[in-house]
C-alpha cells in the first residue's frame, strides 16, 4: 500500500530514552498539534503494518492536553501512555503506526489518506506527495466564508455572497453557474442555473429557474414557506402548504406535471403525527395512529376498515419486542434480545409461525463492537449460516454463506487500497479474485478522481466507467451492455439509457425525485414517501400506498383503477430489507422470495408481478430499479443513486458525514464498507442498526422537531462542511444535497424528515 508523508530522519524519539535514526511520518490537526505518526525503521519505502494492533489517534481537551485514556467501544485503550518507558504503538484508521508525540515534531499538514503540505513556518522540513494524493483544499475570504474548494472526487468549485453574507453564486467542476436569491429577510426567493464562469450573478433574475419560494405573510403561517415552485415540462411541480397555529403542517399539496396530489395531517396534544389523509382516486384513504406512552401502538387504514396493526409491544429498554398485525393478541413477528454480554442486541426476529413459508433471522453472535458475526436465516426447507469478519476500522473482511435450502451460497474475502477502496473480492470457494482498479489521476478537471472506479473485472463481471467533472459516472458498461446516465446541474440523475431505451427521472425543489418516466411512456408519480400513482399510457393506473409504524415497513395497499385494493404484509430482516409478502387472508404471494448479499446485490430476485408489480421496495426498504422489463440496476437512495453490484455510489458524497473519521472522505463508498451493521436512509451518511430491533435509518428522523434554521443556515454557508455545524441541531436536518456551502440545498430547501411522511417545510424564524 502506497502511502506519503512528511519524512524525519533521525530524531529524539519522545520518552524512549534513547535516540535512533527512523523515518516519522506526521499527520497533524488544524491546530498544528499531532494526531498520527508513522516509525519506520530506516526502510526506504512505505510497509505494511500488522493489521491485528490496535487503532488509535491522539484526542485532545480543550487545553491542547492529548488525552491517554481514549477507549474504543471494545474497552480497549487505544493509546496508552505508561508513566515511564516508551509510548505503545498502535494503528490508525489508515493503517499508519501511530505513537503519542509529545516533542514539537511537527512539519507538515496532511490528509487522512497521508497526502502532505508544507507548512511555511518550517521550511527546513521536507513534505512528499505520491500519486495517491486525496487533499481537499478549501479556501476562505476574512469573513471566515469558503471561496473555493478544489476536492480529488468532486473538482474545483467555487463561491459568491451577497452584501448580507448569503451564498449567490456556485460554480461547480463542469463550469455549471447556480444563482441564488433572498427577500430582506435574507430567505430564499429563487435558485437557478445562469450560464457559467464565477462572475457574479446579475442583480435580475436569468437563466433557467430551478425553484422559487414564497412565505406567508399572515395567519398561523405567517413568516413559513407557502409554496415552492419550478421545473419544466414533465419536470414541473407547485407545492403548496399551510399550518395550525403551532407552526404544524396541516396541508400539503402538490402539482407534478399538471396531476394534483394533497395530504393532510392531523397531531395529537404532544404534536405527534394522529391521521394523514391521502386524496385517492377511489377516496380518500385515512391512516390512524394511536400511542401508548412514548411508543407508536396500533395503525388503522380507512380503506382496510380496521387494524394494519393491533398492537406493538416493547419491553422495558423500550425495545421493540412484538408485531400483532392480525389483532388476535398473538405476536406475527417476535423479537428477542441477548443479555448484557452482547450488549442487548437483537438476537431472534421471528415472523409468523415456526417452520411456515416466511423466513426467520436468528442473529447468533455479535463482536465486543456490536459488529454482527453470525446470522442463521431459518425457512422450512433448511437453515442458511451467515458470518462475517471485519478488520480494525469496521470494514468488513469476509462474508460466507453456507447450508442455504436454494444452493444460494458464497464465500467471499476483500482486501481495501488506500483511502478505503475496496481493492478485491475473492471468491475462496472458487478462487477467482474480482479487482477494482480507481483512477488516482489529480489532473484539474479532467473528469478523474481519486476515488471514482475505472473498471471491474472477474468472477463474472467485466465492467468499465467513465466520470465527469463533478465525479457522476456518466457511462457504465458491465458485460457488454452500455447504460448512459445524465445528471443535471445539481448533480441529480435525470435519465438512464441502454438499448436505446431511455428512462428519465424529476425530482422537486429539494431533490425528492417525484416522477420517473419509463421508456414505453409509464409515468410513475411519488408525491409522498408512502404514495405512488403509476399512470401507463394505455390502460388503468395503478395506486400503492405504503404504511410505517416505528420505523417498520408494514404493509402496502396496491389499488387499479376499477378494482378493489389489496392489501399486503411485508416482513424484513433487521436491516430493513424486503424479503416475502403475504396477503391480508394470510396466504403468501407467489415468487415473493428475495435473497441479498451484504451489499445489496439480490442472489435470489423476487418474481417482477411481486417487484415492481406489487412494491419496488427492496433493500434496506429502498426503492429498487433494478428489476421489472425497465430494470437498469441501481437502488434510489434518496440524495444518491447505489449500485449493488458492486458496492458503491454513482456519484460522490457531498458531505463528509464523520469529519473524524478517515474512511468518511472516501465519497462514493457504501456505509463505510460495512453494509452488515450500517444502512444509509439519506444516501449521505451511514447509520447504526440500532439494538432496539429498528433500523436508526429511520430512527434518527424519528423525534425531529420544528427549529428555527436561519442562524444554521449562515453557519452551513460559512462552514468547510456543513455536517460539523449541524452535528449538534436536533434530528430534524438531513445532510447538504449538495456541496455544503449551498445552505439551501445544506437543509434540503427548507425541509425536514419526519418518520411517518417523510419531508416537510422546514420552518424559519417567523418575520414581520
Amino acid at each position: 500500500m502506497a502511502h506519503s508523508f512528511a519524512q524525519f530522519p533521525s530524531l529524539q524519539c519522545p520518552r524512549c530514552g534513547a535516540a535512533f535514526s527512523p523515518d516519522i511520518w506526521l499527520i497533524i490537526d488544524a491546530a498544528e498539534r499531532p494526531l498520527l505518526c508513522l516509525l519506520r525503521g530506516g526502510v526506504a519505502e512505505p510497509i505494511a503494518v500488522e493489521a491485528a494492533l490496535e487503532r488509535g489517534a491522539l484526542r485532545y481537551d480543550y487545553l491542547s492536553n492529548y488525552d491517554d485514556k481514549v477507549v474504543n467501544r471494545a474497552g480497549h485503550r487505544r493509546l496508552g501512555r505508561p508513566l515511564l518507558g516508551p509510548l505503545l504503538p498502535h494503528l490508525d484508521g489508515i493503517e499508519h503506526l501511530v505513537i503519542a508525540p509529545e516533542g514539537s515534531i511537527i512539519n507538515c499538514r496532511c490528509t487522512p489518506f497521508g497526502s502532505a503540505r508544507p507548512i511555511p513556518t518550517n521550511p527546513g522540513r521536507r513534505c512528499s506527495t505520491g500519486p495517491n494524493n486525496a487533499m481537499t483544499t478549501m479556501t476562505y475570504d476574512k469573513l471566515g466564508r469558503k471561496l473555493t474548494m478544489n476536492d480529488p472526487d468532486m473538482g474545483f468549485w467555487s463561491y459568491g455572497y451577497d452584501g448580507s453574507g448569503n451564498l449567490a453564486r456556485q460554480t461547480d467542476a463542469k463550469n455549471q453557474r447556480l444563482c441564488f436569491y433572498y427577500d430582506a429577510a435574507n430567505r430564499p426567493t429563487s435558485k437557478r442555473h445562469d450560464g457559467t464562469g464565477t462572475t457574479p450573478c446579475p442583480a435580475m433574475w436569468g437563466g433557467t429557474l430551478l425553484a422559487n419560494y414564497t412565505y406567508h405573510t399572515s395567519g398561523a403561517g405567517k413568516g413559513m414557506p407557502a409554496s415552492t415552485t419550478g421545473g419544466s415540462g414533465a419536470g414541473a411541480f407547485a407545492d403548496t402548504f399551510t399550518y395550525d397555529f403551532r407552526g404544524r403542517v396541516t396541508s400539503y399539496a402538490r402539482v407534478i406535471n399538471g396531476v394534483s396530489f394533497n395530504l393532510s395531517t392531523t397531531y395529537d396534544a404532544a404534536d405527534r403525527v394522529e391521521t394523514l389523509t391521502y386524496g385517492n382516486s377511489d377516496g380518500n384513504e385515512v391512516v390512524t395512529y394511536t400511542y401508548d406512552g412514548e411508543f407508536p401502538e396500533t395503525l388503522h387504514s380507512q380503506k382496510k376498515g380496521g387494524n394494519l396493526v393491533a398492537d406493538l409491544t416493547h419491553n422495558f429498554r423500550g425495545q421493540l419486542t412484538g408485531i400483532d398485525r392480525v389483532g388476535n393478541g398473538i405476536e406475527d413477528t417476535a423479537l428477542t434480545y441477548h443479555d448484557q454480554n452482547e450488549n442487548f442486541q437483537l438476537r431472534r426476529l421471528n415472523h409468523g409461525a415456526t417452520n411456515d413459508d416466511i423466513p426467520d433471522f436468528h442473529y447468533e453472535d455479535y463482536d465486543a463492537l456490536t459488529q454482527l458475526r453470525e446470522m442463521n436465516t431459518l425457512y422450512s426447507t433448511g437453515t442458511a449460516v451467515s458470518t462475517f469478519t471485519y478488520d480494525g476500522v469496521g470494514r468488513m473482511l469476509t462474508e460466507q454463506r453456507s447450508g442455504d435450502p436454494s444452493g444460494v451460497n458464497y464465500n467471499y474475502t476483500y482486501t481495501y487500497g488506500a483511502g478505503g477502496n475496496i481493492d478485491k473480492r475473492k471468491s475462496e470457494t472458487s478462487g477467482v479474485v474480482r479487482n477494482y482498479v480507481y483512477d488516482i489521476d489529480d489532473t484539474p478537471n479532467d473528469g478523474r478522481h481519486y476515488h471514482a472506479l475505472e473498471s471491474v473485472t472477474g468472477d463474472g463481471l467485466t465492467a468499465t466507467f467513465i466520470n465527469d467533472p463533478n465525479g457522476n459516472m456518466s457511462s457504465r458498461t458491465m458485460n457488454g451492455v452500455t447504460y448512459t446516465q445524465a445528471f443535471d446541474v445539481e448533480n441529480r440523475l435525470t435519465s438512464v439509457t441502454v438499448n436505446g431505451q431511455v428512462t428519465s427521472f424529476h425530482y422537486d425543489a429539494g431533490g425528492n425525485r417525484t416522477l420517473t418516466v419509463q421508456p414505453n411512456g409509464t409515468k410513475v408519480y411519488t408525491p409522498f414517501p408512502e404514495y405512488e400513482k403509476t399512470v401507463p399510457v394505455t390502460g388503468s393506473s395503478t395506486e400503492r400506498n405504503h404504511y410505517f409504524l416505528a420505523g417498520q415497513l408494514i404493509a402496502a395497499r396496491v389499488k387499479v383503477a376499477g378494482q378493489t385494493g389489496a392489501f399486503y404484509y411485508f416482513y424484513t430482516d433487521r436491516r430493513g430489507s424486503v424479503y416475502a409478502l403475504r396477503k391480508a387472508d394470510g396466504t403468501w404471494v407467489n415468487g415473493n422470495y428475495a435473497r441479498y448479499d451484504a451489499y445489496g446485490g439480490y442472489r435470489t430476485t423476487p418474481a417482477t408481478t411481486v417487484n415492481p408489480g406489487i412494491s419496488d421496495r427492496g433493500f434496506t426498504g429502498h426503492r429498487m430499479n433494478n428489476t421489472g422489463s425497465y430494470g437498469f440496476g441501481l437502488i434510489y437512495m434518496n440524495a444518491r443513486y447505489y449500485l449493488p453490484e458492486i458496492g458503491r455510489f454513482i456519484s460522490p458524497d457531498s458531505i463528509v458525514p464523520d469529519p473524524q473519521n478517515p474512511q468518511s472522505y472516501n465519497r462514493y463508498s457504501y456505509t463505510r464498507n460495512n453494509p452488515v451493521n450500517f444502512t444509509d436512509p439519506t444516501g449521505h451518511r451511514e447509520c447504526e442498526i440500532i439494538c432496539d430491533g429498528e433500523s436508526q435509518n429511520w430512527r434518527t428522523y424519528q423525534d425531529s422537531a420544528w427549529l428555527e434554521g436561519w442562524d444554521v443556515k449562515q453557519q452551513a454557508a460559512n462552514s468547510a462542511t456543513a455536517e460539523t455545524v449541524l452535528v449538534d441541531v436536533p434530528q430534524a436536518i438531513v445532510g447538504a444535497f449538495w456541496e455544503p456551502a449551498d445552505w439551501v440545498l445544506a437543509l434540503r430547501d427548507g425541509f425536514q424528515w419526519n418518520d411517518s411522511f417523510g419531508m416537510l417545510p422546514f420552518v424559519p424564524a417567523t418575520v414581520g
